[in-house]
């Protein structure tokens, strides 16, 4: 009875060997591994896509409103003389256009709206309205003279003021211009070393090419989104325009 006491104490107390002790570790550590490996996985892959989620939605925005305003480039009408043609100014990120846009049907005004790239990336739209001249004509006040300048800084006191767009990516780092501008032919209007279009080459825009890329997300887990779209000047009265 007393060996068999002993034995069954001994028996009692028995625990894992070292070696035991060691796979159960590898394997819980194993198991540890793959679970941390799939949910960082997960977690980018979700973070990626979120971003170029994000990019994709200011890049379809921006595109919207850069097409609405751009459809309704207008000639304006001038007392005695030919009209003053649609665009302003044209750069590879600005442009400036007199249009008819959100207006009254009782009492319509032009505006001239002006879309340019920020020092921080960000694409902002401006707008001037019109203050009634004599008989039909219309002129602008809060607007520099021409030639008209390059800077923003020298666009004064609009009336509308909103950024559209964040993180535009710029054409030095690969991507394309923001705007690229054609004539009837669907020729691309390039401009001189001096960076805009000369009023020579404004009058014959027929259509411009907008390149949207965005880079939303500030860590680059995502590539740019690039929406591209050519529009049209309908208002001018050609009937076939752009490249």
């Amino acid at each position: 009875m007393n060996a068999l006491r002993r034995r069954s104490s001994l028996e009692d107390e028995k625990g894992l060997s070292l070696a035991e002790m060691l796979v159960t570790m590898m394997v819980l550590s194993l198991f540890m591994i793959m679970v941390t490996s799939m949910f960082s996985s997960v977690t980018r892959t979700f973070t990626r896509d979120r971003a170029a989620s994000d990019s994709t939605r200011i890049a379809s925005i921006a595109m919207n409103e850069v097409t609405r305003v751009l459809r309704s480039g207008t000639e304006i009408q001038v007392a005695n003389a030919v009209n003053d043609p649609v665009f302003l100014l044209a750069t590879d990120e600005s442009v400036v256009l007199r249009a008819y846009l959100d207006t009254d049907s009782a009492d319509p005004r032009p505006i001239v709206a002006r879309f340019e790239v920020t020092a921080a990336r960000n694409l902002v739209e401006k707008r001037w309205n019109a203050n009634p001249s004599s008989g039909p004509y219309w002129k602008f006040v809060s607007l520099p003279t021409a030639p008209f300048p390059v800077a923003a800084s020298s666009w004064t006191n609009p009336a509308y003021e909103r950024m559209i767009a964040q993180k535009i990516t710029p054409a030095a780092s690969g991507a394309p211009a923001l705007f690229q501008y054609y004539d009837a032919a669907g020729v691309r209007i390039v401009p001189p070393p001096a960076g805009k279009l000369t009023d020579d080459q404004l009058k014959t825009i027929a259509a411009v090419r907008v390149t949207m890329s965005v880079q939303a997300d500030l860590t680059d887990r995502a590539r740019p989104v690039v929406v591209r779209n050519t529009v049209g000047i309908p208002n001018l009265g050609i009937s076939r325009v752009g490249p």
